[in-house]
């Protein structure tokens, strides 16, 4: 007894073999009935062997299985191509395009781009169209003894048209649903994986922050009658001290996010300098032993407003990521060119480097949590997924320029021009 239709469990082909049996049945279903009560001459030997070599097919499934050394998505391929070859053949013997069951192969191209990938459903709906256009030469189908010819007829080219039509359609929607789908799952796991890195970040905070707090107000207490020079060091220690609660908190999403962060004045060549001497500070010195700055400034960007705390933490990272990658040239050379984009409403910033670029694997790849090209001990391979996220929260887009990845590295950053709060 043929197995029941279960589940449609997508991670595996198991469910088609179940599809199968219940497409076998109601085809001999609807031919029996046909014959009985339209009485339409069908040629029942044809009928009858596709339907049993799909039954032995069906059967025959988990031993093959078992030999053919195909993936698993290539073993569906294979299952959908004998459906289609056998649909035809049922078609071809009961009145080719004038059966209404020709509707029947969008069913296959639904199969075919929920499983496979794209490259498999364009063929499966090449195949398929192919088929359709060979049912042309089909007899008729030949009701009470009297053949239902229309193929002298509009009607006739316009059931193909129209059948074709359908498939391409549906095919084009398949695969547009599919890959927004991909992109709302991957969004989905990028939101896991910061929250996850956020609940690993707070537990870290909660014990940092006692030790940050005694720094502060030692820091506050040791400056009242200390000497300049010393006064200065302490002012010092105590607004980097600051710093570290100010970036926990934005990581964290507290007491201000990018989003909300009040808007300040950047000088951008003086600012950028800063920015990059501090990531050069914080890299071993004996890796890269010259470094320099390029700063390319547009006409008419003499200061910039944006949100200075996440804007630092990002180029900070870019910068650290650039000077690792240049690490291997005799001088790392890393240049920022600024402009205005979309008619000045937005900012667009151009960080390029003379390392080796990024490869097609590794632009593909370059924004997810913990995936680094970088020697062990060398990144955690965070800093570009936290600037992605980040600048997401600025409003802005971050993203790698397939076409500027010919002579050394490049990342592009878009963000809203900034606008002073009242």
């Amino acid at each position: 007894m043929p197995p029941s239709l279960r589940s449609f469990d997508l991670s595996g082909p198991e469910w088609l073999v179940s599809l199968r049996w219940l497409a076998i049945i109601l085809i001999g279903v609807t031919v029996l009935i046909s014959h009985t009560l339209f009485d339409v001459d069908l040629s029942w030997r044809c009928v009858g062997i596709l339907l049993g070599f799909l039954a032995l097919w069906n059967l025959a499934l988990p031993k093959l299985e078992e030999h053919l050394p195909i993936s698993s998505k290539g073993y569906v391929f294979l299952q959908i191509l004998v459906d289609i070859a056998v649909l035809t053949g049922i078609l071809w013997n009961t009145g080719g395009l004038m059966n209404p069951f020709a509707t029947f192969y969008v069913l296959h191209m639904m199969i075919a781009g929920l499983i496979l990938d794209r490259k498999s459903t364009l063929q499966v709906a090449g195949i398929t169209i192919l088929c359709l256009v060979s049912l042309m030469a089909a007899a008729p189908l030949v009701v009470q003894g009297v053949p239902l010819e229309i193929k002298q007829t509009p009607l006739w080219l316009g059931l193909l048209v129209a059948t074709i039509s359908l498939i391409i359609i549906a095919t084009a929607f398949i695969l547009g649903f599919m890959r927004r789908l991909e992109l709302s799952q991957e969004e989905g796991r990028q939101r896991e994986r910061m929250a996850a890195i956020g609940r690993l970040v707070a537990g870290l905070a909660h014990e940092l922050g006692t030790p940050l707090n005694v720094i502060v107000l030692l820091a506050k207490d040791l400056a009242d009658g200390a000497s300049e020079p010393v006064r200065k060091d302490l002012d010092t220690i105590l607004s980097q001290a600051r710093r570290c609660g100010d970036l926990v908190a934005l990581l964290l999403g507290y007491s201000r996010s990018a989003q909300g962060e009040v808007n300040a004045r950047i000088e951008p060549q003086a600012w950028l300098e800063e920015v990059f001497r501090a990531a050069r500070s914080s890299l071993p010195t004996e890796r890269i032993p010259l470094a320099h700055l390029k700063v390319i400034l547009a006409p008419g960007l003499p200061q910039l407003l944006l949100p200075e705390l996440a804007l630092r933490q990002v180029f900070l990272n870019l910068f650290k990521n650039a000077l690792q990658a240049a690490k291997t040239q005799a001088e790392a050379r890393v240049s920022v060119e600024i402009s205005h984009v979309d008619e000045a409403r937005e900012l667009r910033f151009l960080v390029r480097d003379n390392g080796p670029g990024f490869t097609a694997e590794s632009r593909a790849h370059a924004f997810d949590a913990f995936y680094s090209t970088k020697q062990a001990g060398e990144g955690d391979g965070l800093g570009l997924y936290v600037c992605y996220h980040l600048v997401q929260q600025m409003n802005g887009m971050i993203s790698i320029p397939k076409d500027l990845q010919t002579e050394g590295g490049a990342l592009e950053v878009i963000l809203p021009c900034g606008k002073e709060r009242p």
